[in-house]
């Protein structure tokens, strides 16, 4: 062989070879997808990174958003977060001549509560009273039961409103700590509501309670005194510090001289610091004989409604 034709052909060689290996890498399989759990882990990662971009809506579950409460509280719980309702029967032997209702407030919240209406028909442009009955610790309010007799209905034409609490009663504190457990908040809520929804006259609204339900109508009061037309306090407590904001509102206080729950020193100097801050319409009845007692037939006596009634914003 011309050993000058050794190299090309060597180069050709090299070069077929070449070409081969060109054809087959241009032949072989397109690479396979990753496993699944790799993909998906991928898909996953790119969701997390295109949800974090989305900017954040408020959900169902969420509290809407609230007005800054009275006194610097915080605002009170919402539905999702309200233990079970202390009683389905309020009134012990009165409940059937009340109306079982609910109202979902603004927050999401459902407010349960029992309503007695003036006897229908209504007189044709004719507004009622309202009353607001908050019951105590054992969640009977016993003035509804007064209320439903036949006699005070006729007396007392009214529209009366019987909320009811989760467990522990808490309608309103002076204790910033226990803010976010108020009920008055949904109260005063149904309220606008009931006003704009019933014949009601707004210069005859009043607010009653025993015991916790006292306490309540205190707090009532003290954040809302323009509002009410008067309240009845029985057996109930508050601080001393908050009586000038209780000036503006009819108030007529009893309490029990054997009361060992609530001392009678404490309604006593409630009753003569908001007459010290300037009230000129409020009146102390103490029962020498009563303990801390909410189903007394004495708490409302005619003489207790007649007061009560006989209220009208000026």
């Amino acid at each position: 062989m011309n050993k000058n034709l050794y190299i090309p052909a060597a180069i050709i060689g090299v070069i077929i070879l070449a070409f081969i290996v060109m054809i087959a890498s241009m032949s072989a399989p397109a690479p396979q997808p990753a496993p699944a759990s790799n993909q998906a882990a991928a898909e996953m990662r790119q969701a997390a990174t295109a949800a974090a971009q989305e900017p954040h809506h408020q959900t169902p579950d969420q509290p809407a958003a609230t007005a800054t409460p009275p006194r610097g509280k915080l605002p009170s719980r919402h539905n999702n977060t309200r233990p079970a309702l202390i009683t389905l029967q309020p009134m012990p032997t009165a409940t059937a001549q009340y109306s079982k209702k609910e109202y979902k407030t603004i927050s999401g919240r459902v407010l349960t509560y029992y309503m007695l209406e003036p006897q229908r028909p209504y007189p044709e442009g004719i507004k009622f009273p309202l009353t607001i009955l908050l019951h105590g610790e054992d969640g009977l309010a016993y003035a509804g039961e007064a209320l439903a007799e036949e006699e005070n209905r006729l007396k007392y034409p009214a529209f009366v409103i019987a909320p009811l609490a989760p467990e522990p009663v808490t309608w309103a504190s002076p204790d910033p700590a226990k803010a976010a457990q108020e009920e008055m908040p949904f109260i005063i809520e149904l309220l606008k509501e009931l006003v704009l929804s019933h014949p009601v006259d707004q210069n005859r609204i009043y607010i009653a309670g025993c015991s916790a339900g006292a306490i309540g109508a205190y707090g009532a009061i003290a954040d809302h005194q323009s509002l009410f037309a008067g309240a009845l306090v029985i057996s109930g407590d508050w601080v001393a510090a908050d009586a000038p904001q209780m000036t503006q509102t009819p108030l007529l206080i009893v309490h029990g001289a054997q009361d060992t729950t609530i001392p009678v020193e404490n309604a006593r100097k409630m009753a003569q610091e908001i007459q010290k801050a300037g009230h000129e319409k409020i009146f102390y009845i103490e029962d020498p004989h009563m303990t801390h007692t909410c189903s007394s037939r004495k708490n409302y006596e005619a003489r207790v409604w007649d007061w009560l009634y006989a209220q009208h914003k000026e």
